[in-house]
C-alpha cells in the first residue's frame, strides 16, 4: 500500500454497529450501521468523498471485527509468514474464521511480533463500498495498533468481552481479553495507567473517551494491513513494475549519458579533425614552396656549373666558323645542361644546314619556328633560336 503524503488521510473507525470518520480534527461522519455491508457502507464512504475529496483511506476495525493476538515467528519472510499463518489460523486466534485475512507486523527486536486477522468477507464489503464512493483502495488494519502512540493500557469495552491492550513505546506488548463486567482484573492483568476507550461510562477509577473517535482521531499509515493475496500479488505486480521502470529509468540515462558522451568525443575528434586539415594544408603549401625552392636552386647550379664549365671564347669562334658570313648573333640563354642561340641571318634554311653539317655542334635542334623581319635598310633578315646539349659542343659527331 502506497500513500501520498500531500493528500489529507481520513481515518474510519468501523464497528459493528458505528461508523465514525474523521479528518484534521474534525468529524466527517458518525453514524450508526446495522450491519456491516456495501449498502450500509457505500453512503458514509460518499459522505467522505464530499467533504474531502482525493484523500487517503485508513479503515481501523474495532476488535468486534478482527482478532489482534502476539506471536513469536521464526525468521521468516513476511509473505511466508502470513501464508503459514493463514493455513493454521484457527490454531492462533479464538475466532473462528471461515476464510481469513491475516496481517504481521514485526516489531523491535525482542518484542513478540502482532498479527492479526478479519474474515476476507469483511475486507471486501469494505473495498467495494469504497471503491462506490470513488477510491481506489482503502488502508485496512486493526484499531488496537491506532492506539499504540502512547504507553498505559487500553481497555476496550466489547459487548461480550472486555479487550485490554498494554502498549510501550509505539509497541504492543500484550493484549488480554477478558469476561463483560471484569474490569477488576484490569490491573491484575496489565499494571499501569488505564485508559477505557469507550463511549459508555467507564468503571470507576478508568478515564472514559470514545474508542471510535479516538482512534479515527490518531488514525496514520501503518505497517500491518490486511491484505488478501490477490491484493498482494497485484501489490507485488505493481512493485515489480515500478522496479522494472526504476530500472528502464536508470538505463535510459545511462543510454542518454553516454550519448552525450559520444556526442562530446565526435565533436572533439571533429574538431582535431579540422585542425589536421588545416595543418595539413600549411605543410603541404610548405612543400610547394620548398619544392619550388629547391628547383630554381637546382637551375641556379646548373647555370652556375654551365658558367664555370663553358669557354666562351672557344665557342664564339666555333659558332662563327659553322654560320654563312654574314649572319649576326642576337642572343645567348642557357637553360639547364643545353645552350639557345638567338641567330639573325640571310636565309635561315641554308645557315640550320649549315650549323648541322658544323662537327662541332652535334645533336642541334632547332626551336620554335624562323620569324622572318625588315630591317632599317629595308634588308630582309630571318630570326631563329637552336639549342645544342653543352656536352656536345666541339666533340665531333
Amino acid at each position: 500500500m502506497s500513500w501520498n503524503r500531500r493528500r489529507p488521510l481520513v481515518g474510519v473507525a468501523l464497528g459493528r454497529h458505528r461508523f465514525v470518520a474523521m479528518c484534521n480534527g474534525s468529524v466527517l461522519v458518525d453514524a450508526s450501521v446495522s450491519e456491516v455491508n456495501a449498502d450500509t457502507l457505500a453512503p458514509h464512504f460518499s459522505t467522505i468523498a464530499e467533504r474531502c475529496p482525493h484523500a487517503r483511506l485508513r479503515v481501523l476495525l474495532s476488535p468486534e471485527l478482527c482478532e489482534l493476538r502476539l506471536i513469536e515467528l521464526p525468521p521468516l519472510p513476511e509473505e511466508d509468514a502470513v501464508r503459514a499463518l493463514t493455513r493454521d489460523a484457527r490454531r492462533h486466534f479464538v475466532t473462528a474464521f471461515a476464510e481469513p485475512v491475516i496481517g504481521v507486523l514485526r516489531q523491535k527486536r525482542g518484542s513478540p511480533s502482532v498479527m492479526a486477522a478479519v474474515e476476507q468477507s469483511t475486507t471486501d464489503t469494505i473495498q467495494s463500498a469504497a471503491a462506490a464512493a470513488g477510491y481506489a483502495s482503502a488502508d485496512i488494519s486493526p484499531m488496537g495498533l491506532a492506539w499504540s502512540v502512547q504507553p498505559g493500557v487500553l481497555v476496550v469495552m466489547l459487548e461480550d468481552s472486555i479487550e485490554v491492550i498494554q502498549t510501550d513505546d509505539g509497541g504492543v506488548r500484550d493484549i488480554r481479553r477478558l469476561p463483560v463486567g471484569r474490569t477488576d482484573l484490569v490491573s491484575a492483568v496489565a499494571p499501569g495507567e488505564t485508559t477505557a476507550l469507550d463511549g459508555r461510562a467507564a468503571e470507576s477509577g478508568i478515564a472514559d473517551r470514545d474508542a471510535f473517535v479516538a482512534a479515527a482521531t490518531s488514525a496514520r499509515p501503518s505497517r500491518l494491513h490486511f491484505e488478501t493475496e490477490m491484493a498482494r500479488a497485484r501489490t507485488r505486480s505493481r512493485l515489480r513494475r515500478q522496479i522494472g521502470l526504476g530500472w528502464a529509468a536508470v538505463l535510459l540515462l545511462l543510454a542518454t549519458a553516454a550519448l552525450l558522451e559520444h556526442g562530446n568525443l565526435s565533436r572533439e575528434l571533429g574538431a582535431v579533425a579540422r585542425q589536421r586539415a588545416s595543418i595539413r594544408a600549411v605543410a603541404d603549401s610548405a612543400l610547394a614552396v620548398r619544392s619550388k625552392a629547391q628547383t630554381a636552386t637546382g637551375h641556379i647550379h646548373t647555370a652556375e656549373s654551365l658558367h664555370r664549365a663553358t669557354n666562351w671564347s672557344p665557342l664564339l669562334v666555333m659558332l662563327a666558323r659553322g654560320l654563312p658570313a654574314g649572319a649576326s648573333l642576337a642572343g645567348i640563354n642557357a637553360e639547364r645542361d643545353t645552350l639557345k642561340f638567338e641567330l639573325l641571318v640571310d636565309n635561315a634554311v641554308e645557315a640550320i644546314e649549315a650549323l648541322k653539317d658544323s662537327p662541332d655542334f652535334a645533336d642541334l635542334q632547332v626551336v620554335g619556328s624562323i620569324h622572318r623581319q625588315v630591317s632599317a635598310d629595308d634588308t630582309h633578315l630571318e630570326q631563329f633560336i637552336v639549342a645544342v646539349p653543352v656536352q656536345r659542343i666541339g666533340r665531333g659527331r
